[in-house]
């Protein structure tokens, strides 16, 4: 940048030599002594993109980015001017074209950092290129220079890309080792692991923000070594079913009985039912399983998963008490060998006043559909990034997929899955990664980290994208 420097004295004692000169004409000068900051924004600034090959190759090229739609807030009671939403990762901060505007016509002066240490200042030009890659000192005077504000700039650039993704290894654990099959929950930010250990169901807990430090939970009723698959949250509390009997606890300990049932599996819950299978079919509850009504199905029953079952519930942006919902898993491996793809059952949900209850609609499993859901051993789905995630062990029956080699992302709620996400995201398994085909667990916390608990290695892995994780400052500010 072409810089002007100019000692703050120049200014002052121009100010002065002109209200000398004005003053020789016996007229009176009055200046307008309030001054601030009142608008910044930027220009167009250079950008290096990171991409990958076609090889899967990671490179970069150059380019630029008009960022004037980028809003700066303006706190004058701080003094402080700075993006809420941060620049894109790749964006060039020492070359920066901006604008500044000043009440009253005040005058900006820079205070520029010299590689020395030394500061230095000058005119603003809105020409000039600046280096924001370190908060910078501004400072508007009034018109006659004897008042004036100081205030720092800062232009924030992400210092990761938008949506990459990153793995964390936690330590790996003896008694999820153990576990011949598991299911993991979220309730309350507590990590709950329900698992078989070959006689009964075991439960350890960690709290959201730890992972190393379990706890084993010592139930007051036996649970039998398959209830770890009826297991499930709703509204903070868990639920299973074991022996005909639906159970309900705050903390996986204490359990009460809530009712007696003949339903077959327990499926999850959406903001207002619990839904179950049964023999005949899907059925739901509003009263925490005391009754049962049967739910619609617009196809043969024989096409309901009936193990590896995953239940999914979404809010709908565009209506409210409205959910989206998903039964998602295998039919029998002796009894429908030639089956290659899960079978999925959709449903929306109405709750509000005067609304219809619409029925279950079975995904037809259609050979122009080339992304279907796989038939995945143990595959479990959660909710993600507004997206379903599966991911699952070995392929079972017709479908000869290795275990645990890539997650698939659903973008339009359920009909096709995509390997390792979609077009903006990307979600690969970690290096390293080593679960029983039959023993896996995952879930998502409240602070958007997928969590994976491994049967035979005992590994656990966390893991988030970039973006999610951002934190979001404080609104605007006015003057």
């Amino acid at each position: 940048m072409k810089r002007k420097f100019l000692p703050l004295i120049m200014l002052f004692s121009a100010i002065i030599l002109m209200s000398s000169c004005l003053s020789s004409n016996d007229e009176e000068i009055t200046y307008n002594e309030d001054t601030a900051i009142t608008s910044f924004s930027l220009g167009t600034l250079n950008e290096t993109v990171h991409t990958k090959a076609s090889t899967g190759v990671d490179s970069t090229y150059s380019t630029t980015l008009d960022c004037s739609g980028y809003k700066f807030n303006i706190d004058q009671a701080n003094r402080i001017i700075y993006n809420q939403d941060s620049l894109p990762y790749g964006i060039d901060a020492s070359k920066v074209i901006c604008t500044i505007g000043s009440k009253n016509s005040g005058s900006i002066i820079l205070t520029l950092k010299a590689t020395d240490g030394k500061d230095s200042l000058a005119y603003y030009s809105s020409s000039d290129s600046l280096d924001f890659t370190n908060p910078m000192k501004v400072s508007v005077y009034s018109q006659s220079g004897l008042y004036h504000r100081d205030y720092t700039i800062q232009v924030n650039v992400h210092k990761e890309p938008a949506n990459s993704f990153i793995w964390q290894s936690l330590p790996s654990n003896s008694k999820i080792a153990a576990l011949r099959g598991m299911r993991a929950i979220n309730c309350n930010n507590t990590l709950y692991v329900f698992g078989s250990n070959g006689s009964s169901t075991v439960i350890y807990s960690t709290e959201m923000t730890d992972g190393r430090t379990w706890t084993v939970r010592t139930p007051n009723i036996a649970l039998t070594q398959d209830a770890y698959k009826e297991t499930f949250a709703k509204d903070g509390y868990l639920y299973t079913l074991d022996n005909g009997v639906i159970y309900k606890s705050a903390d996986a300990s204490t359990w009460t009985a809530i009712a007696s049932t003949n339903v077959k599996h327990l499926l999850g819950a959406s903001t207002s039912k619990i839904y179950a299978l049964t023999n005949d079919g899907i059925v739901s509850s509003t009263d925490d399983g005391a009754t049962w009504s049967n739910e619609e199905l617009d196809d043969d029953p024989s096409l309901l998963p009936t193990q590896d079952l995953n239940f999914y519930c979404a809010p709908l942006v565009t209506n409210k008490e409205t959910n989206r919902l998903l039964i998602m898993g295998n039919r029998s491996e002796s009894s429908y060998a030639t089956d290659s793809v899960a079978q999925i059952w959709g449903k929306i949900e109405e709750n509000g006043t005067l609304s219809e209850n619409q029925k279950w609609t079975y995904f037809y499993i259609s050979s122009n559909n080339l992304y279907m859901a796989p038939r995945l051993r143990n595959i479990h789905i959660n909710r993600y990034a507004g997206d379903i995630l599966a991911f699952g062990g070995d392929g079972i029956g017709a479908n000869v997929t290795k275990g645990y080699a890539h997650f698939y992302m659903s973008h339009d709620g359920g009909i096709t899955w995509h390997k390792d996400g979609n077009d903006s995201i990307e979600i690969t398994v970690p290096d390293g990664f080593s679960a029983s085909s039959s023993s896996f667990a995952m879930t998502v916390d409240s602070d958007q980290y997928i969590w994976l608990f491994c049967g035979q290695s005992g590994q656990v892995w966390k893991g988030r994208l970039t973006n999610l994780g951002w934190r979001k400052e404080q609104t605007e500010f006015t003057e």
